[in-house]
């Protein structure tokens, strides 16, 4: 397994990614965590990819990824896919992802840790009592990339 989740409070997640990744494990965190009660509270995931060296994937399994998160948009319609990136196969993952047409959850990719954050702690204002804002940032800069 080459990524590993943090929760940050109830409404977020973080999920770092290292070494090789593949479309089947962002498919099994999504699994885990769908089936995971904080589920239904959860508003972002932030992926980041910044200490991944490679990302595979193939339109089958982008689709079938695809279709699992629109039946869980049923249940929680609320969260927004961020990713955290540099890297141009992890970028291609994310746009071969959009161009399915079943994409329900906004996803954005940025490149900088300040602007991430910034987003992040902008979906968690939304929430009055959140204490997920000072564990994301400092989730982000104790996670060292390569």
């Amino acid at each position: 397994m080459s990524y590993k989740t943090t929760w940050v409070g109830d409404e977020g997640l973080y999920v770092r990614y290292s070494g090789q990744s593949s479309v089947q494990e962002v498919a099994e965190y999504g699994r885990d965590v769908q089936a995971d009660p904080r589920f239904d509270d959860l508003r972002f995931v932030l992926n980041d990819f910044r200490a991944c060296t490679s990302m595979a994937f193939d339109p089958l399994r982008v689709e079938a990824l695809a279709a699992s998160d629109r039946g869980a948009s049923v249940t929680n319609p609320n969260i927004c896919i961020l990713v955290l990136t540099d890297s141009v196969e992890v970028k291609a993952f994310v746009d071969a992802y959009r161009a399915v047409g079943l994409q329900t959850f906004p996803i954005e990719v940025f490149s900088k840790v300040e602007d991430v954050e910034a987003c992040a702690n902008r979906l968690l204002a939304r929430r009055a009592t959140s204490p997920g804002a000072w564990s994301l940032a400092r989730l982000l800069r104790t996670s060292t990339h390569q």
